[in-house]
């Protein structure tokens, strides 16, 4: 449509030109009307001079579209002939097509201002350099952190702090590592993420920045705050009853010495020694209580081997072997093959500790259950890790307990110490993993517990 109008025209030229040659060559030839065939003759120079005319001005509208095109001078209007059917020309085509690429540069030019606008506002800063250092893009939040106005390279950030660019640099895509520089005199704790991209042939990395000191110091508050509340109500309730007593105890003692001639009654020594008795239990109480603070602070170190997932398994389930059959508690083992060969990279023995506290607390809450049941399964599997869910179906664990359940000392039962979960998070965590409770909008009725560990 667009070019079939000029085909047609240039097309008709030529055909004009060849039947003007064609009257030309007959009267030259084959009569004798002379002036008639000069007349011809200068016609049809006319006509292939309009034609080279006509053939040159499209030229020239072309090389000045493409130049406009090349240039990004999309300003640039080519003029239409107020024709009838101007509007299918390849003028008017091809100023539409410059109106479109024009609105789409200003649409461009508007989302990178106001991607410029957030990237430089942003709380986190974003640091984005390419393969030989050289800094593509530094916002203010990362001026800011690292107190560097005008940067360009990589190598000048050593002088706000000692290797940062080899360290910057080092990080791999999709790690995280947290940074401790000295700023101000004071320590900065930042956690740096790396990604990478890459972006008209060239590989690019960009690192986000954040402070995070204020909210490990507003953590560790926190933390101190529970356990202090735990340790205080633990003491208080052992030395409490244990003060009463030596009190009443020593009362008792007092008025018996005091009166030389009065023999001491048999319901008065009962008394002392029930005072006594209590005292003793209780402070076995707090000695169990002061063992069981030791042993959240004595996590040995992990000794790391290639251990099977299957292995892990059996050896625990083995260790709580007799107590499933005594309670005829079914262990539905949802493992595929594959997924039994599966390696971790872990500490065996640390790692059969975590898996015997679950199975032993599922036990426990599946004691008044009907049809116990204890499920194993593997969600979410990639490359570098696997999430193993151990649950169950018995009594669940309070909504007002489930944030609290691996806070040292906090136990939904009434004989428990409340540093098993405590101690499996540590080994979890020192695994380079983690432990934590599905939520119930994942986990329904059933109470599950999902195990994160690192892949072989």
């Amino acid at each position: 449509m667009v070019f079939k109008g000029r085909i047609f025209l240039i097309s008709l030229r030529v055909v004009l030109l060849f039947l003007s040659l064609g009257v030309a060559n007959y009267l030259l030839f084959f009569t004798h009307y002379r002036i008639s065939a000069a007349i011809v003759c200068v016609l049809v120079l006319l006509q292939f001079l309009e034609l080279l005319r006509y053939l040159q001005s499209e030229r020239k509208h072309f090389e000045r579209f493409f130049s406009a095109l090349l240039h990004n001078d999309f300003t640039y209007h080519i003029p239409e002939k107020s024709l009838p059917g101007r509007e299918n020309s390849w003028q008017h085509f091809a100023n539409e097509l410059l109106k479109k690429i024009q609105t789409l540069q200003l649409e461009k030019h508007e989302k990178h201002l106001l991607l410029q606008l957030i990237t430089e506002n942003a709380g986190a800063g974003i640091l984005v350099f390419d393969e030989q250092g050289e800094i593509f893009l530094m916002n203010n939040e990362t001026k800011r952190l690292l107190g560097a106005a005008h940067v360009h390279h990589l190598e000048a950030l050593n002088h706000y702090a000692e290797n940062l660019s080899q360290k910057l640099s080092s990080l791999e895509a999709g790690n995280k590592t947290i940074f401790k520089l000295i700023k101000n005199n004071a320590y900065l704790q930042l956690m740096v993420a790396a990604q990478k991209f890459k972006q008209q042939e060239k590989t690019y990395t960009l690192l986000t920045l954040q402070h995070i000191g204020a909210e490990l110091e507003e953590q560790e508050i926190l933390a101190w705050q529970k356990l202090t509340s735990v340790l205080s109500h633990e003491i208080m309730n052992s030395l409490t009853p244990v003060i009463s007593l030596a009190n009443s105890a020593n009362m008792m003692l007092h008025k018996i010495l005091a009166d030389e001639n009065k023999s001491p009654k048999n319901e008065d020594l009962q008394d002392i020694q029930f005072a006594l008795n209590t005292i003793e239990k209780r402070s076995h109480a707090m000695l169990y209580f002061v063992q069981a603070y030791r042993k959240i602070n004595k996590i040995p170190v992990p000794e790391f081997q290639t251990v099977s997932i299957s292995s892990l398994l059996e050896n625990a389930l083995d260790s709580v072997e007799n107590k499933l059959k005594d309670r005829k508690i079914y262990v539905r083992n949802k493992l595929t093959d594959n997924q039994l060969q599966l390696n971790v990279l872990a500490d065996p023995d640390l790692l059969h500790q975590v898996l015997l506290n679950l199975f032993i607390n599922s036990i426990h809450a599946l004691e008044n259950a009907e049809n116990p049941q204890i499920e194993i399964q593997i969600s979410n599997e990639n490359q570098s890790q696997i999430i193993l869910l151990i649950s169950d179906n018995g009594i669940g664990i309070p909504d007002e307990s489930r944030d609290k359940i691996f806070i040292p000392f906090f136990s939904t039962k009434q004989e428990g110490s409340g540093v098993g979960l405590s101690i499996c998070k540590q080994i979890t965590q020192a695994h380079g993993g983690d432990i934590y409770l599905l939520p119930k909008e994942i986990s329904g009725e059933r109470t599950t517990f999902a195990l994160r560990l690192q892949k072989v």
